[in-house]
């Protein structure tokens, strides 16, 4: 009994000792806390850090030289210096650097120790990532870094052949963390595995998890070949349809048609039209896309289905295609009604059945266009009086509908400004201008608005003249913003991450958090970016900039108009001293938004798509030799040829107008239309509405509208 009592007693007195030390051992481990620094050192460590996204050698000589630093700034020089190391292949420095740093309790500990395990395991040593991976788990076990590093540890565990272990892992990874790249990746380990041992049922089970969650992911290629080249596999046709949106992500447009149409999935059917009809086969990609659009009215796609289904059939053909799939589709009556209508070539029946389409349709989506193509007609006509009534009524009447801040109302005000000051009626083309000048913050008509006031007020319309120069903007210096306050990040994600976004790690930020299901589209946006996803980053930021009609000062605007490339573009630009390096940034994003793999139905390739008989004639210009057309995709070359080739239709033309539209159309058509216009007017607005080529027309707008808005958002 004694015993006992001195037992219990013990314990009630070891216990307050036990909590204290384990008190004090987390304060000391604690790795949520940063730092306060010195401004001074911690502003030098930024300024290198930037320039290692340019030049990384040249970084790692000047973060090595710099010394004196306080301890926490020291510690963060060694970790992106560490960093730096291992993406230059200095192995041993940098697992030296990690080595050196490994137990100092800061924010980026978890980091240290999983790079030294993974660069361990890189140099061989399995034994010493296999510790430290299992000691990042111990200490760790919340972590952001958690399914990266069970991910890891399972693939040391496999080559160290334990693997029931290893299998464990990527089982728990699968199930923890089932939609992070990690945990999808899972799924194709488990299934090699089950592969391997010939047990193909529970393989195909795991691979289409795996191919559905990330159809364009790391191992799609080798999952279809695997499952494709085994006659012991049975496919479904599910497996065809997961394997024709590989092919697809791809662009690997054959192969995607070919499984699209095994797989007899009716909801695949846009994908398949459009890879008929990328490979040029446009009879059976009209039969599809039409298909698609007849079972899936309702569907986002249906429309554009419809759109490239009548760009696969001659002109002749367009009354009747637009006129039966009225018929064959009533859900999208409104919009088939519209195109049957643009389709007519006789101005006056065209007029009538515009007329009646605003009478039997007065509030859809493409109300406003048909009331345009009215007004457009009377000015055409000279008919002003007609036009101003139409227009008029309508620009006010859509004052309170869904499309007050369309680019179809602001064209339609912009142009009835246009009318009242041919009618000398200063006035009241102020009042238009003023109304549409505040309308879309990146509109092209609110522009050309805010232009024509500057002409009628000041006498000084810019028009589509160049404004910056090399000279202006030579220092100039553009990182991605900041999506958000620092400290909601801090708070979101936690220290680790909000220093590895202050010190531009950004491929470790998009590692650990940019596959998982994001709290908001704005940080998807952000993360995108980060990830150098800069076509959906653009996108979605724009969507968002248009949805809500952001003010010019929201950060959105900055990803949907980003510099991406600057560095590139202003060193150019510094031998073509005469092109506004915006007006590159323009013709980029609408060419590629800024996707430097970009491929067009026309074999253009790259950021400014280059086809190569153009390219290889601007190289042999310059005297270099382009050799491979893959060079396309390399952005330096490509920026270096477009600017050049620009720039020598600037020269050709004398005017930015004219040397973009021929960017796009080709010299030979320009001229054409020039020679054409010139007979009728000097006014280059109606000369803009006059292109024929549609495409070439919203070309002209669209990368004129990005230039102004570049100005507009970095201006200097």
């Amino acid at each position: 009994m004694k015993s006992v009592l001195k037992i219990k007693l013990f314990s009630i007195l070891i216990l307050p000792i036990f909590l204290t030390s384990v008190f004090f051992y987390l304060k000391s481990n604690s790795t949520d806390t940063i730092p306060d620094e010195k401004p001074e050192a911690k502003q030098k460590l930024e300024v290198i850090i930037s320039k290692s996204k340019i030049n990384t050698t040249e970084a790692i000589e000047r973060l090595e030289e710099l010394n004196d630093l306080p301890e926490y700034t020291e510690y963060k020089k060694n970790y992106v210096l560490a960093r730096l190391y291992e993406k230059n292949q200095k192995t041993p420095e940098a697992l030296l650097l990690y080595k050196k740093i490994i137990d100092k309790n800061y924010p980026l500990k978890e980091r240290v120790i999983f790079h030294y395990a993974n660069l361990s395991a890189k140099n061989g040593d399995d034994n010493t990532a296999l510790q430290y991976f299992n000691k990042l788990l111990w200490d760790f076990p919340n972590s952001k870094s958690v399914p990266q590093t069970k991910y890891y540890l399972a693939q040391t565990q496999l080559r160290l052949r334990f693997t029931k272990e290893a299998l464990k892992n990527l089982k728990s990874l699968k199930n923890e963390f089932p939609e992070t790249q990690f945990g999808i990746a899972a799924n194709y380990y488990l299934g090699e595995n089950e592969y391997n041992k010939k047990n193909y049922n529970e393989a195909i089970d795991l691979f289409r998890e795996y191919l559905r969650l990330s159809p364009d992911g790391r191992f799609a290629n080798e999952i279809a070949e695997m499952i494709t080249h085994n006659e012991g596999i049975s496919l479904k046709p599910i497996d065809f349809t997961l394997l024709g949106d590989v092919f697809f992500h791809k662009k690997d447009y054959k192969n995607a048609a070919g499984y699209f149409k095994k797989s007899r999935n009716t909801k695949k059917y846009y994908k398949l039209g459009y890879s008929l009809f990328r490979i040029n086969n446009k009879n059976e990609a009209a039969f599809y896309f039409k298909e698609f659009a007849k079972k899936y009215p309702k569907s986002q796609d249906a429309k554009w289905s419809l759109f490239y289904a009548a760009r696969c059939i001659p002109a002749f053909m367009q009354t009747q295609f637009w006129s039966s799939a009225k018929k064959d589709i009533p859900e999208l009556v409104y919009y088939t009604t519209y195109k049957e209508a643009l389709s007519i070539t006789d101005k006056t029946k065209r007029k009538e059945l515009l007329e009646k389409y605003i009478e039997t349709f007065p509030s859809t989506k493409f109300t406003l266009d048909a009331v345009w193509e009215i007004i457009w007609g009377n000015i055409q006509s000279g008919n002003y009086l007609e036009a101003v009534s139409i227009g008029e009524k309508y620009f006010n009447e859509s004052i309170n509908s869904d499309f007050v801040n369309s680019e179809t109302r602001a064209k339609i005000g912009f142009w009835l400004g246009k009318i009242a000051e041919l009618k000398k009626d200063r006035e009241k083309a102020l009042k238009y201008y003023k109304e549409v000048s505040g309308l879309i913050f990146d509109s092209y008509y609110s522009f050309r608005a805010k232009h024509r006031i500057n002409g009628l007020t000041s006498g000084k319309d810019p028009m589509w003249n160049q404004e910056k120069k090399y000279e202006d903007l030579k220092h100039y210096d553009w990182s991605i913003p900041p999506i958000t306050k620092p400290e909601i990040i801090k708070k979101r994600y936690g220290a680790t991450i909000y220093e590895l976004i202050n010190l531009k790690q950004y491929d470790e930020v998009f590692e650990l958090i940019g596959k998982t299901k994001s709290p908001s589209k704005q940080i998807t946006i952000w993360l995108q970016a980060l990830n150098n996803e800069y076509e959906p980053s653009i996108n979605l930021a724009n969507k968002l900039g248009h949805l809500y009609n952001y003010s010019q000062k929201n950060t959105m605007w900055n990803f949907a108009y980003p510099l991406y490339f600057w560095q590139h573009i202003i060193s150019t630009c510094e031998i073509h001293s005469t092109l506004d390096p915006f007006l590159i940034c323009g013709v980029i994003r609408q060419e590629s938004r800024f996707d430097k793999n970009a491929l067009s139905v026309s074999n253009a390739r790259g950021l400014m798509q280059l086809i190569l008989p153009t390219a290889k004639t601007i190289s042999r210009q310059l005297n270099t030799s382009l050799g491979s057309g893959e060079l396309l995709f390399d952005p330096g070359i490509n920026i270096s040829l477009g600017i050049y080739y620009l720039d020598g239709l600037m020269e050709e033309f004398n005017n930015p107008l004219f040397a973009v539209a021929a960017y796009n159309a080709g010299p030979n058509a320009v001229k054409r239309w020039i020679n054409s216009f010139s007979k009728k007017s000097t006014d280059l607005d109606y000369f803009i509405e006059e292109v024929p080529y549609e495409e070439t027309k919203n070309y002209i707008k669209k990368v004129f509208s990005s230039y102004w808005t570049y100005n507009e958002l970095y201006g200097i």
